[in-house]
Parts: structure tokens; sequence; C-alpha cells
């Protein structure tokens, strides 16, 4: 979830575009529709051994399964719910593209297989992308466009200091969260062209403090 959204999306219910499928609530209703414009069936309709009956069960296994997947499909196509390529195709429509951790390298030995973001961070950086839309100056925008930096980057903290400096200590996903030097200046390289005129952002790597529980 985005600490700048009022929205928590883990919290979101499904949508259900159609009603909940249920088998025996399709079934009853495909009989009583039957049964209304043909009532002498009605006591065939409750034979299980009944070829009509077991047709209708057909009917309703076979509505049960469309209207579960009218209400998958429409999941996919909201942020909450969304998985895999369903969420590229929702993020593209925000501007923001799934990140690669490690590129394919097909010609080492053994072949190196591209591996991307997961989606857990992708939906973060969809969901802060309305911060974007401004300058680095916010706190959600520094934040987005650090993320966008580099997939090496798990997080950020951005504190106001004195005379317009800002700092911004970055978390990584590697080293165990300490910031390396080239991924402090991807950060930087992200974020400056993009900074307020009044704000000096400083870069720092945040500091890892070992413990045993």
């Amino acid at each position: 979830m985005s600490r700048f959204s009022a929205v928590d999306l883990t919290q979101m219910p499904f949508p259900e575009t159609v009603r909940a499928p249920n088998f025996e609530t399709e079934l009853a209703s495909l009989k009583a529709d039957f049964i209304q414009r043909m009532p002498e069936a009605a006591e065939v309709l409750n034979l299980e051994s009944e070829p009509l009956t077991m047709a209708f069960e057909l009917f309703a296994e076979k509505l049960v399964s469309l209207l579960s997947l009218i209400n998958d499909d429409t999941r996919k196509n909201t942020l909450p719910h969304a998985f895999g390529t369903s969420l590229d195709n929702f993020a593209a429509n925000t501007g923001v593209v799934r990140a690669v951790v490690q590129d394919a390298d097909p010609n080492a030995n053994p072949p190196v297989l591209e591996i991307l973001e997961d989606d857990d961070r992708l939906r973060r950086r969809v969901q802060l992308s309305l911060e974007g839309f401004t300058t680095c100056g916010t706190v959600g925008s520094y934040i987005f466009w650090a993320l966008a930096a580099s997939s090496d980057v798990k997080n950020i903290s951005v504190k106001r200091l004195e005379q317009g400096d800002v700092q911004i200590t970055v978390l990584s996903e590697q080293d165990q969260g300490a910031a390396s030097a080239d991924l402090l200046q991807a950060v930087e390289a992200e974020i400056t062209p993009r900074r307020p005129l009044t704000d000096n952002p400083i870069f720092q790597s945040a500091v890892i403090q070992a413990y045993v529980i």
C-alpha cells in the first residue's frame, strides 16, 4: 500500500461484474424457468436419473464456469487484483513498465534467464504513479522516481533539512539493504533532473543495524 493514498489495496474486495456463481442456485433457477413454461415437467425434474435433469445440471455447470470467467476477467482489470501480464497491461495505462531485475544472457554457460520485478513491487509503483505526475518535491514523487531508477531500490525515506536540503536515504534489495555507490548514482540521475529548483537532494545509503533476537 502507498502511504500517500487513502486506499489500502490489500483490503479491496473482489469486484463482481455479475452475480457470484453458485451451482445449486443456478440449477434451481433453470429448473424453475423451465417448469414455468412446462408445468408437467416438474415431477420428471425431481428424478436424478432423468436425462433432462442431467442436461440441466450440465447447463448449470457451464453457466457457473461462464460467470466465474466473467468475474475473473473483470478482476484482472483492477489494480488490487491484477497479476502477471494483466498487471503489465494495467500498468501500461499509467506509463509504468515492469522493471528488469536481471538481464537474460542466452550465450552464458549455463544460460542466464531474465528476472523481472515481482507483482507487488510493480503494483506499488503503479499506485505511486500519480505522485510522479508532479515534479519531485512531494515525498511520494521522490519515492516513485527512486523506485523507477533501479529494481534494486527497495525503498527510500525523504527528510526535509534546512535551507532546501532534502535528505534521501536509499534502502537496497542487495547487500542486506546497504545501497552501493552505483545505486545511489542511479537514483540521483533519475531524481535530479526532476527536482524543484528550490530543492537540494542529498543522497545516502541506509545504515543497516544488525541485531540478534
